[in-house]
């Protein structure tokens, strides 16, 4: 694989089309956006919002804005770097050559867990709409092998964009019915966006369920992901920023209506009520509650199509990031000009993504509600590292193109997602001593 070029001089011709060329040329937003997505919004969300209603509202709406500028700034120096790099890897080889391989093998293990209960879930919802014939390992099986087929097509991004579009509608009008069905606090949710943890109230605890939330919303490694999908689409260059900023706002919009719906529902059917989300059971009953008999057929479809629009994305992406890390740190690059090229791609990605992962959906494996948020909570530990190396490259004149080098601001505002990354680390090894302790 080859390093990266100096000097190399960027194309700057504008790419046309109106407003529904561009409707049409989005995607590797909402196809990321439903692989952020997966049980870690839903299952922290109706945590959230059964055992605290409103009042961690604030962490959610501060885990997006980190998304989006955290995510923004990664595509801003894909696409308007001076030295034609074309990935963002080849932007961080240029601030440590062992960089790449850092954020490779650190990503490929996060990815490893976000896979585990995604596969788990897909395998309980799978059961459920089935009539609970066999049980959920067995139907894990069966989302693996849906997985490996779908990873393995020929233009495996258009199938991930086709579920991705599909799973947007299904989960929207499923909680927006139940919204209807429930109604909404307005005064009790303009209280929740005030800062505050409060007293814990379920075996997971306030502050673990906040940095959950900061690392299924807010995001780590899988933000990696990103600019992988946009070259995969073929944009490159920065006549192509804009259209990656509505794309890229397309996938944060319909991440907070679902977070948002996910949550009010949850408030207003089970806080106050003395009961609590500890497992997917807890689930089903919570959209009993708010719909009626048909809310545990509407939540099941709504899980698989989190899980199943997420792990897929996650095993091609994360296994990109392994090996174009190892291929640009070692020599091994030398002798493949893509990551998918390499003949170990296949291994990592379905059997260390795919079949491996499975062990944490047989029986005796912790419930997908508890590995989900365990798992979100490791999330947060890489985006510090992540941060630092963005804002050195985003804000350096010999690294961008003049017009697209940060400005105060810009810096300003990736220095306070980066503190807040800092923050959720240093929660998460306080919470995981106590419970030690």
């Amino acid at each position: 694989m080859a390093k990266p070029m100096e000097n190399q001089t960027l194309e700057l011709r504008p790419k046309g089309g109106g407003f529904l060329e561009t409707l049409k040329s989005i995607g590797p937003g909402l196809v990321v956006a439903f692989a952020w997505l997966g049980t870690g919004d839903l299952v922290d969300a109706s945590v959230s919002g059964a055992n605290y209603g409103y009042d961690l509202m604030w962490v959610l709406c501060i885990a997006l804005f980190c998304r989006y500028f955290f995510v923004n700034a990664l595509a801003k120096y894909q696409l308007c770097n001076s030295n034609g790099d074309e990935t963002i890897f080849h932007g961080f080889f240029r601030v440590w050559k062992g960089f790449p391989l850092l954020l490779g093998v650190s990503g490929y293990i996060m990815g490893f867990v976000y896979v585990s209960y995604m596969i788990r879930g897909t395998g309980v919802a799978l059961y459920h709409l089935f009539g609970e014939v066999g049980n959920s390992f067995s139907w894990s099986i069966v989302g693996v092998l849906l997985a490996i087929y779908v990873t393995t097509r020929p233009r495996q991004l258009k199938a991930l964009e086709f579920v991705a579009r599909t799973a947007c509608v299904v989960i929207i009008l499923t909680f927006i019915f139940a919204i209807f069905k429930t109604g909404v606090n307005i005064g009790a949710f303009i209280e929740g966006l005030s800062f505050g943890i409060p007293a814990n109230n379920d075996a997971f605890g306030a502050l673990l369920i906040a940095v959950s939330i900061i690392g299924a919303v807010g995001g780590s490694a899988a933000n990696l992901l990103y600019p992988y999908l946009m070259n995969d689409k073929g944009w490159k260059g920065p006549q192509q920023r804009k259209l990656q900023i509505i794309d890229l706002l397309t996938g944060i919009v319909a991440i907070v209506v679902i977070n948002l719906a996910i949550w009010i529902v949850a408030a207003e059917t089970m806080y106050g009520q003395g009961q609590a989300i500890h497992n997917e059971v807890d689930l089903a009953a919570m959209m009993a509650q708010a719909v009626g008999p048909i809310g545990p057929l509407l939540l099941w479809i709504t899980v698989f199509f989190v899980c199943f629009t997420s792990y897929p994305t996650f095993s091609f992406g994360f296994t990109k990031l392994l090996l174009h890390g190892v291929h640009l740190s070692t020599k091994r690059g030398e002798k493949y000009e893509k990551p998918e090229m390499d003949p170990k791609f296949k291994w990592f990605s379905v059997g260390g993504l795919l079949v491996v992962p499975l062990i944490f959906s047989m029986p005796f494996a912790p419930n997908l509600v508890t590995l989900t948020i365990v798992g979100n909570s490791l999330a947060v530990i890489t985006a510090p590292i992540i941060i630092v190396g963005i804002i050195f490259m985003t804000s350096r004149k010999s690294m961008m193109l003049p017009a697209y080098v940060n400005k105060w601001w810009e810096n300003l505002i990736l220095g306070i997602v980066g503190c807040i990354g800092l923050w959720a680390t240093y929660s998460l090894l306080m919470v995981l001593l106590e419970k030690l302790g």
